[in-house]
């Protein structure tokens, strides 16, 4: 790597991990007003900023595609207001170059940050439902639309999630074909020890109740 390279790539890295920075912060500081009431009516400084700390995996995950794209731009702007791009050119080094030149420490800073997140992001989610349950790791405080779950036989529609209770199920009985012979509906369905209590539950056949 020639030294017009390594300057370039240095000067990428170091603008990514402060872009990253940034974003992470400013997101975290935004998502901890907006989301306080999660924490405990007696939380101090010490508890937002444990918040703050377990929410940024999460954040940084969000943002990685634009911090990188970012960090082109303003390396690029900084070479131009320098003059440093003129320099970079008339040493041989055309933009096709510079971008290959830059390909690589984006490619590396890119799967290093992904590696990252995939071990702390589900630690963090982790901690936050141990702590606050599991409304601070949703993005609208615990409600879910249209989450679908699937088996062989059966297909299970459920409209929100609020806490530990789920509302609006729909439960499709299937054959071993895939045809629906059933349909049951119920209004609620709230978490017990060993299983769930249903709520306003009918049910619609389709096969005379074989």
């Amino acid at each position: 790597m020639s030294k017009i390279s390594q300057y370039l790539t240095s000067m990428f890295l170091v603008r990514l991990l402060s872009i990253s920075f940034a974003m992470v912060a400013m997101l975290s500081v935004l998502d901890a007003l907006s989301n306080g009431d999660l924490l405990p009516p007696d939380a101090n400084v010490r508890d937002h900023l444990k918040y703050m700390l377990l929410r940024s995996p999460i954040l940084y995950d969000q943002v990685l595609s634009f911090a990188i794209l970012l960090s082109f731009l303003v390396t690029y702007v900084m070479l131009i207001r320098r003059n440093e791009l003129v320099v970079i050119a008339g040493a041989g080094l055309s933009t096709g170059h510079q971008i290959m030149a830059l390909l690589p420490a984006s490619i590396i800073a890119g799967i290093v940050s992904l590696l990252l997140i995939d071990q702390a992001a589900p630690r963090a989610q982790q901690e936050l439902v141990s702590w606050l349950g599991p409304d601070a790791v949703s993005r609208d405080k615990g409600r879910v639309e249209d989450l679908w779950l699937v088996d062989e036989r059966s297909l299970i529609r459920v409209e929100n999630i609020t806490g530990n209770k789920l509302q609006g199920i729909t439960f499709f009985e299937r054959t071993q074909k895939g045809k629906i012979i059933s349909v049951s509906h119920a209004k609620s369905a709230t978490s017990h020890a060993g299983g769930w209590q249903l709520s306003d539950v009918s049910q619609t056949r389709f096969d005379d109740g074989k």
